[in-house]
């Protein structure tokens, strides 16, 4: 392991409390519990098409929505 990423791993792991051990096992738990880039794309390739739908306008719709709310938590 080059000096640099092993000082940054030291570093890192004491500011979280741990030890490199331990803060690595976090790491990679976290990375592992990911999908890779090639299983999300295979999960989105077996999905149905979403049609009938203009998404910009449904964004619109909910900002609107929210601004609303906002400026009524604010008037009072």
């Amino acid at each position: 392991m080059p000096d640099e990423l092993h000082e940054a791993l030291r570093q890192r792991s004491k500011a979280e409390g741990m030890t490199v051990r331990e803060y690595l096992l976090q790491v990679l738990e976290r990375d592992l519990a990911m999908p890779t880039m090639r299983e999300w794309l295979g999960r989105v390739a077996d999905l149905e098409p979403v049609e009938g739908l203009d998404a910009a306008a449904a964004v619109r719709k909910e900002r609107r929505a929210r601004e609303e709310q906002l400026d009524r938590a604010h008037r009072r």
